[in-house]
């Protein structure tokens, strides 16, 4: 049984800070969440043996508000509205985003690790006013 698909698609590079990598992070993020998708809908055909209703598992992009290697920065607002627009393009069902900082941010240089406040005042606006292209 499957219950679920969860691709990771952490950003690595911040493309306001290197354009040269946008594309490149636009083709990760979809590649990774289309192949997923792939493996999600051929689900319930692999499971008949098995299940005698299968159905097709969500597909739930893993994610972080962060770029994966040090110094740990903060998304900019256009690379994590981008893992939204190509998730959604690749058909991602849901994103679970990772968040916990509080006291455990230790591991983050120079941060306070106030995910609340960057969440009130940068992402909370930019979820809210984003729409699924159509």
């Amino acid at each position: 049984a499957l219950d679920a698909l969860a691709p990771s698609v952490y950003q690595f590079y911040n493309s306001e800070a290197k354009p040269a990598a946008a594309a490149g992070n636009r083709a990760y993020v979809y590649s990774n969440i289309a192949e997923a998708r792939r493996i999600a809908d051929a689900a319930p055909q692999a499971c008949l043996p098995y299940r005698e209703k299968p159905t097709v598992p969500p597909v739930i992009a893993y994610i972080w508000h962060r770029y994966h290697d040090p110094p740990y920065a903060e998304l900019s607002a256009s690379d994590f509205q981008m893992f939204l627009d190509e998730g959604h393009r690749a058909g991602a069902d849901a994103w679970a985003w990772w968040g916990g900082e509080g006291s455990a941010a230790h591991w983050l240089p120079g941060e306070t690790g106030n995910f609340s406040e960057m969440w009130t005042e940068r992402f909370a606006p930019l979820i809210n006013a984003w729409s699924p292209a159509v």
